[in-house]
């Protein structure tokens, strides 16, 4: 394995912002995740557009381009903007941009906002401000729902003080109105304190869905009864794949930096595994139905690493000595790991990568990559543009896209024109 040097590293909470895509088995409630990024081959899709569908899509047109009033910090202020936007969301030609106060129902074909849901309590932000990850979209009981997560004060009373907690908001992709909405509690965060706090969907998996609160741990949600399951304040999960939800434990509160990655199981929250080795900087990234990539340095050694584990078992399928990677599931089988010099992929059944790319090795001009969609990856280089690489392979699949994508699926790309504005491109090949 090629050794990258040194970088900067980027902001731990971009890890949990990609959201793991999981079926249901026969004998599990009626709810299932439909392909976070928009894919056409969910078998519960709304109505299809008029335009032919290309899946992926590796051109894009831009005399047909529309503007998408996407304010700027939909684009997220936690994750790198060269690797993805992490409060969008695509559903056919509909996009779904979650704000910290707002959610915007935009017609990509039109341009037009749709609809505009904000939580029912109060929000700590307005408008476009503050942070905020992907919207869901899942079938609930037979109703297909887009869900979304907003921190909020409520009210104190007499001598109670107000308190926090996230409003859950269920929203009918066919009606573009609130379905429903429950509260999730959150004690351990003071009111005044909620600018600080910032909640998002880490995934998924049969009925329960799993929420962050920024620093002060997971929640479990039951979607169809509609309540908690279970929390714990002090495990931050990054993933969750095979009955399993991915974070770290402190195993001494004195060393608050020195964490233990562990699996817990999602149904109660028990302890499935826990590694041996102690870490710190901890970056988890969800890897499709059965793994999970974590990034951490060991024992204060400065020495960083890139491994891939069996998400039940805990078991570690392979690693390496990759500094400070992101990861993208691309929503069928390929993860693409990458960092300034290097990008690599490995897929649900491989023991290493795929193939790498290093740019002192192999003379190639490394993409910033944008998206990962569907065997595709893609990105845009300094000297030639927009490029889509073969997320199996790692070749060039397409030279001369028209554009580097940051949200994507079969019918429309998401983009910024040449004057930086927001834009919807429909796919053309």
């Amino acid at each position: 394995m090629y050794q990258m040097g040194r970088l900067r590293v980027l902001g731990a909470t971009a890890a949990v912002l990609t959201l793991l895509v999981s079926g249901c088995g026969g004998d599990k409630p009626d709810v299932r995740m439909v392909d976070p990024q928009g894919s056409g081959a969910a078998a519960d899709q709304g109505s299809k557009p008029d335009r032919k569908a290309y899946d992926p899509p590796v051109k894009f047109d831009a005399g047909g381009a529309v503007s998408a009033p996407v304010e700027e910090p939909y684009q997220s202020t936690m994750v790198n903007r060269t690797l993805s936007v992490a409060s969008m969301l695509l559903d056919g030609t509909t996009l779904y941009a979650a704000g910290a106060s707002q959610l915007e129902i935009i017609e990509t074909e039109t341009g037009e906002v749709t609809s505009t849901i904000r939580p029912d309590r109060d929000s700590p932000w307005k408008g476009s401000d503050g942070v905020a990850g992907r919207p869901v979209l899942a079938t609930v009981g037979g109703e297909r729902l887009l869900l979304v997560p907003f921190t909020v004060k409520m009210p104190g009373e007499g001598t109670a003080k107000a308190t926090a907690g996230i409003e859950l908001v269920a929203v009918s992709t066919k009606t573009g109105k609130r379905a429903w909405d429950m509260m999730i509690d959150l004690p351990a965060v003071e009111a005044e304190d909620l600018k600080d706090t910032y909640s998002f969907i880490v995934g998924v998996e049969g009925s329960l869905l799993v929420l962050r609160a920024s620093a002060v741990g997971t929640h479990v949600v039951d979607l169809e009864k509609r309540k908690e399951v279970w929390h714990n304040e002090d495990f931050p999960a990054g993933a969750v794949a095979a009955g399993v939800v991915v974070g770290t434990l402190t195993p001494d509160p004195s060393e608050v930096a020195d964490v233990q990655i562990t699996g817990l199981a999602l149904a109660d929250g028990t302890k499935r595994w826990a590694l041996d080795e102690v870490s710190y900087s901890v970056r988890i990234f969800p890897a499709g139905a059965n793994r999970v990539v974590t990034n951490s340095v060991k024992d204060r050694t400065l020495s960083t690493r890139t491994r891939v584990f069996d998400a039940a078992t805990g078991t570690v399928v392979f690693g390496d000595w990759v500094e400070y990677v992101q990861c993208r599931y691309d929503g069928i089988s390929t993860t693409v790991c990458m960092e300034r010099e290097w990008i690599g992929a490995f897929d649900q059944t491989s023991k290493g990568w795929l193939w790498e790319i290093s740019e002192e090795r192999d003379k190639r001009e490394i993409p910033e990559v944008t998206t990962v969609w569907h065997g595709a990856v893609y990105g845009t280089t300094k000297t030639n543009g927009p490029v889509v690489l073969d997320a199996k392979t790692g070749a060039d699949r397409e030279t001369d896209p028209g554009l580097a994508p940051f949200a994507v699926n079969e019918y429309v790309g998401i983009g910024a024109s040449p004057g930086g504005s927001i834009m919807s491109y429909p796919a053309a090949g």
